[in-house]
């Protein structure tokens, strides 16, 4: 997979190395409220509201130890401070910020394709006894502007 890259809230961008990211999904979804009216039968008399689409990206992969920096602003090398970076990304105000991936880097915002923003939904970390090599994480992001 080509670079994975995700924009902290401080404009740094963090480059998961090669080898880290086994998968990146992505879930589009239609929200919708489904409602039998009341005293319809169940083939009949249903109302539908569409409250709009909602975009997930789901990164999953492991973090490890690498000779060079994965922040373009600062020095983060080790699986702490690469797990820090990240933990930190989902803490206080967040705007939109940057992600890309081979098939993710655009997306569709209603009238054309337009380069994708995320905010951060979910960082879990899953340390296993026995692995202090790598460290395996899942990112939720939500896309949006």
């Amino acid at each position: 997979m080509t670079d994975v890259t995700l924009t902290g809230q401080d404009d740094a961008t963090f480059t998961f190395a090669q080898g880290e990211i086994v998968k990146v999904k992505s879930t589009t979804a239609a929200e919708v409220e489904v409602n039998a009216l009341p005293g319809s039968g169940p083939s009949s008399a249903i109302g539908f509201d569409f409250n709009g689409v909602l975009k997930l990206i789901t990164i999953s992969g492991v973090l490890f130890e690498t000779s060079s920096s994965r922040v373009d602003t600062s020095s983060v090398t080790t699986i702490l401070e690469q797990k820090q970076w990240i933990e930190k990304q989902f803490n206080g105000l967040q705007l939109p910020k940057g992600f890309t991936s081979n098939y993710e880097s655009q997306t569709f915002n209603g009238d054309t394709f337009v380069a994708t923003k995320v905010f951060k939904g979910r960082f879990e970390v899953n340390e296993t006894e026995g692995s202090p090599e790598a460290l395996p994480i899942t990112i939720t992001l939500l896309v949006g502007e």
